[in-house]
């Protein structure tokens, strides 16, 4: 099943279990191309994930690349903006996170040892320095994607399967992750 033509503009996403927004990625350096109008969304205070970015299936090129940009994010209790899907490269921009346990996580999983690039641009990400004790070693503003055999369904249906960032594939040693103007 393939939907085209989404329009979710100027909404706020409080207090989900799993995900905040969930929303498909658009093709890689074109925010405007991806026959979806998606603008102004914000997720925050989840349980979970505030944001879930995944390469749309209406578009054969998310497989080769896809982005999501535009992404905003606060006090989730897992990741601000998470992708863990198959692709060859993954690509966050203009994310906006702030508080959020795990931060920002761009990660990609595929069933090839084919070279994966991941990448953080153009970004902000914020925390407070008066965190709660027990969780300050665990708290991260971006953590390094991991690039391995096997991704994630967008939603998970198994509890083994969560958290989404829980590495479930062996690694791929030849992709490289990026961050730039962060």
């Amino acid at each position: 099943m393939s939907c085209t033509g989404i329009t979710a503009i100027n909404n706020i996403a409080a207090g989900c279990v799993y995900a905040g927004i969930t929303i498909p990625g658009h093709d890689c350096g074109n925010p405007s191309g991806s026959g979806h109008d998606i603008a102004n969304n914000v997720a925050h205070s989840g349980s979970r994930n505030g944001i879930i970015s995944f390469p749309d299936p209406a578009r054969s090129s998310s497989g080769t690349c896809y982005e999501g940009s535009g992404l905003v994010t606060y006090k989730n209790n897992e990741n601000g903006v998470i992708g863990f899907f198959g692709t060859k490269e993954f690509i966050l921009s203009d994310v906006l996170s702030i508080e959020s346990l795990k931060g920002v996580t761009p990660m990609i999983g595929r069933d090839t040892d084919l070279i994966s690039r991941s990448e953080l641009k153009d970004s902000k990400i914020y925390g407070s320095s008066e965190i709660e004790e027990t969780k300050c070693s665990s708290s991260m503003g971006y953590m390094i994607p991991q690039i391995v055999s096997a991704g994630k369904p967008v939603h998970i249906t198994m509890p083994s399967g969560l958290p989404m960032y829980k590495i479930m594939g062996n690694a791929n040693f030849v992709s490289t992750a990026h961050v730039t103007n962060v």
